[in-house]
């Protein structure tokens, strides 16, 4: 299939039941209210974003920072949702998508990892994050309700050097003049 150029638009309160109906269609999980109550809410509209297509929104990608706790002082992004209506499918939209949350993030110097959950008989998403540097960390049984099976992979991708996150921000001064020989 062809590519398709795409704009990022943003999710507000005016479109977020287009969002209801991108996720109703694509995923096998049913969100409450509650869940785009807090999206609007809680989280930062950074991290929330469609794909728009000559005017029409065809997916979406919902994420959240957390706290990272393993490391004081810092986060990570966790997306709660990638998706596309399938009739736009397999033309790099969700790819897209994504690369746009990772830019964000990565320029972003608290946010070290980014990790999601994806459902173990979806060896279709799995293979998509693995190829955008995800690595499996492991699996989560009874993670999801009401949809069969239960269990979730654990996808995580370091977006920060180890070398760079023990410098915990130090500031170094590089005012200082070279000096050649």
């Amino acid at each position: 299939m062809q590519e398709l150029k795409i704009e990022i638009g943003d999710i507000t309160p005016a479109n977020i039941q287009q969002l209801k109906v991108i996720n109703v269609s694509t995923l096998p999980v049913r969100y409450t209210d509650k869940f785009y109550n807090d999206l609007l809410g809680l989280y930062g509209k950074q991290y929330m974003k469609f794909a728009v297509w000559h005017g029409f929104n065809i997916g979406a990608v919902c994420a959240r920072v957390e706290k990272h706790e393993a490391k004081e002082n810092f986060s990570k992004l966790y997306i709660m949702t990638i998706n596309v209506i399938p009739a736009y499918r397999r033309r790099k939209i969700a790819s897209t998508l994504l690369n746009h949350i990772l830019e964000k993030a990565a320029k972003d110097p608290s946010i070290l990892e980014v990790y999601l959950h994806v459902q173990t008989s979806n060896s279709d998403a799995k293979q998509f994050y693995i190829s955008h540097g995800f690595t499996e960390i492991g699996i989560v049984e009874n993670y999801y309700k009401r949809v069969d099976p239960t269990s979730a992979y654990i996808l995580k991708k370091s977006l920060k050097d180890d070398h760079v996150v023990s410098m915990d921000f130090v500031k170094v001064d590089d005012s200082a003049e070279s000096t050649q020989e």
